[in-house]
């Protein structure tokens, strides 16, 4: 795969952990991702903007190729998103100054689960550190398709049937009630899934994993949760004329 970057500050990012961060890329396409159409197979860019003993900030992106309305939609989409990231960091660092002498931090990576000429997802992990105890890492997942020819950022409702939220809930609590370390469904603080949840997901070519970041289904030290919902076990769900098709197609 080629790579590209970009940088937007005052440091260059050193080749190793350019290269650090762009084999964690490579990895988890070959991992997990579908590559529907090898023309689209992404490159990978940063925007950068280090000030030493201030702050250092990474923000990569993947750019794909291909000539779809998807694929300019998603490549303009991902561009303001890291930007934004970058920006909404600068805009603490430059007003906080750790009295420990620390430098602030936030890097983000991309990974990809599935690419095709009309549906493309993925997500951007997002670490900070502003300061206190630790950092914190959200997922920001995206999913790209077209509905009704026109493309656009897809969410629950278009995946999904209407009215198959509360469903949908139940089987992800089900799954999570299997997993120790998800202490506040055992003990009974968490009790569905909201809809702000059940639409940060990724879409993969087994099926749907839904994203859980830290504090919300456990303490801090118990870390970000994955649920897979398989194809098998959400086909009642599903709306069989959405962007799904493709990939349901495929299999």
């Amino acid at each position: 795969m080629a790579l590209s970057f970009r940088t937007n500050g005052v440091k260059v990012l050193k080749e190793d952990r350019l290269m650090k961060i762009t084999a964690a890329l490579l990895l988890s396409i070959a991992a997990g991702a579908a590559i529907a159409q090898r023309n689209i197979q992404p490159d990978v860019r940063f925007i950068a903007n280090n000030n030493p003993g201030r702050w250092k900030a990474t923000i990569s992106y993947p750019v794909f190729k291909g000539d779809t309305n998807v694929v300019s939609f998603a490549n303009a989409e991902l561009y303001k998103t890291a930007e934004y990231l970058l920006e909404d960091f600068l805009k603490q660092a430059r007003q906080t100054r750790l009295a420990s002498g620390a430098e602030l931090e936030a890097l983000t990576t991309a990974s990809i689960s599935y690419i095709g000429t009309d549906l493309i997802s993925g997500t951007m992990s997002s670490y900070t550190f502003t300061g206190g105890a630790h950092g914190m890492t959200y997922y920001l997942p995206y999913n790209f398709g077209a509905v009704g020819g026109v493309p656009k950022r897809l969410g629950y409702s278009d995946i999904f049937k209407p009215g198959t939220e509360s469903v949908m809930s139940d089987r992800i609590m089900t799954k999570l009630q299997l997993v120790d370390r998800a202490a506040w469904v055992h003990s009974g603080e968490v009790k569905s899934i909201n809809a702000k949840q059940l639409n940060r997901f990724v879409i993969t070519p087994m099926g749907v994993k839904f994203l859980f970041d830290p504090y919300e289904l456990g303490p801090y030290s118990e870390g970000r949760f994955v649920i897979m919902m398989e194809y098998s076990e959400i086909m009642d769900l599903i709306d069989q004329a959405g962007p799904l098709r493709a990939v349901l197609d495929g299999r």
